[in-house]
């Protein structure tokens, strides 16, 4: 019997939300979060912990983070992206270069883009229509979520 691949998932956003989805999905998959900010990388893979948005949680051992944006999504099977709104564009447009074709995109920002009023979904369509578009919603509990409560 062949032994089962590992999917390989990038959360980007290293908040609340993309850190307590990132940690739940590296219980069955190889998650890589991807956050701007150093310090939280370095706390993540040291500590299993992100004091800053998630105080007293342990994350999953098994979740690594990146500050580079290539190395979180060059290999993905899936991205998925949690960043504020505003920053959604942005982070998916630099994203693009490095990830595969045809994966699914999908957003767990709330909100609308402003000026275009786009949804998150609408703006994976509009700048990489050849990725699958999708949203995950619902109550965003992710301290009671990351603590195995939810």
């Amino acid at each position: 019997m062949l032994p089962v691949r590992r999917s390989k998932i990038a959360v980007l956003g290293g908040g609340s939300w993309g850190t307590t989805t990132a940690s739940v999905i590296s219980r069955q998959c190889d998650a890589m979060l991807w956050a701007r900010d150093a310090q939280i990388v370095d706390e993540i893979n040291q500590h299993h912990t992100n004091a800053r948005y998630l105080a007293d949680a342990t994350l999953h051992p098994k979740l690594t983070a990146t500050s580079t944006l290539k190395v979180a999504v060059e290999n993905a099977d899936a991205v998925l992206i949690a960043v504020p709104s505003s920053h959604f564009r942005e982070v998916l447009v630099n994203a693009l270069p490095d990830m595969p074709r045809d994966i699914p995109v999908i957003s767990l920002s709330k909100g609308l883009e402003k000026g275009s009023r786009m949804r998150m979904t609408e703006i994976i369509r509009d700048v990489s229509p050849h990725c699958i578009p999708g949203v995950l919603t619902g109550p965003n509990l992710a301290r009671e979520i990351v603590a195995g409560q939810a």
